[in-house]
């Protein structure tokens, strides 16, 4: 599991191709996002790069 946008799915190219614009409503989670003592903010950074890459999508 990686933020959205950084691994080896062409996401501009699925949802293109997935039809009628605004009738689909799609999700990402990351279950392994929370950072340990180590790296408390991990969460943060890969939330804030996954919803980035996701509105990159809108054009």
């Amino acid at each position: 599991m990686v933020p959205f946008g950084t691994g080896d799915i062409d996401y501009a190219g699925f949802f293109a191709n997935m039809g009628a614009k605004g009738y689909h409503n799609p999700m990402y989670e990351q279950d392994n996002a929370p950072g340990d003592a180590a790296d408390p903010g991990r969460s943060l950074r890969y939330a804030e790069l996954s919803y980035a890459n996701l509105a990159a999508l809108r054009g």
